[in-house]
């Protein structure tokens, strides 16, 4: 059993007829398959943007990312780096790329490949309205202030609000001007 890349020798029997001895060698290379091929963990981000994280390519192997799926307004910026960023230019989320890291040998050409699923969720984002016209209500009077994401699955509300729970709707009945804030998070992704 060969553990590694190795170069053998084997020599033929010696061929004698009385007169001269014949030798003959052959060099036979024998190299391995990579054991450690690995395009990274499957990740969900909340953005357009992410590094890959494949091992790198060792001795006579050299690795390059492929798409193999969701490939549409996406861009790997250096195809030949284990560790390159990858963007996602479209508009529709959630988006799902699939990548696949292959490593290639050198004298051989043997393959293996490794694939990665990205899926891209687009920045969280928030608007918040008010039901007071024009944002206005009369000292003593209340208004509802509701916070709407661009996704509400897995949200938690953060007010700024005294005694307010993790909901989009709050009211609100403020003695002077007053301005208030709200902090969404999506528990899952964890982008805020």
């Amino acid at each position: 059993t060969i553990e590694s890349n190795a170069v053998l020798k084997l020599t033929s029997a010696t061929i004698s007829d009385c007169s001269s001895t014949l030798n003959k060698q052959e060099i036979l290379s024998v190299f391995n398959d990579p054991a450690d091929v690995f395009a990274g963990e499957d990740v969900s981000i909340c953005a357009d943007s992410v590094k890959l994280r494949a091992i790198s390519a060792l001795g006579l192997w050299s690795g390059q990312w492929s798409i193999a799926s969701g490939g549409d307004n996406v861009a790997i910026s250096d195809v030949t780096s284990p560790t390159s960023r990858i963007d996602y230019s479209g508009s529709a989320f959630p988006h799902t790329v699939s990548c696949v890291w292959t490593l290639t040998n050198s004298n051989c050409g043997n393959t293996a490949k490794d694939t990665v699923d990205i899926t891209f969720n687009g920045p969280l984002t928030v608007e918040v309205t008010s039901n007071a016209t024009n944002n206005k209500i009369m000292q003593g009077d209340t208004a509802t202030l509701t916070a709407t994401p661009n996704r509400t699955e897995h949200i938690k509300y953060m007010w700024d609000i005294p005694g307010s729970t993790s909901v989009g709707s709050v009211k609100v009945a403020p003695t002077i001007n007053t301005t208030y804030n709200v902090v969404v998070n999506d528990t899952i992704l964890g982008c805020t």
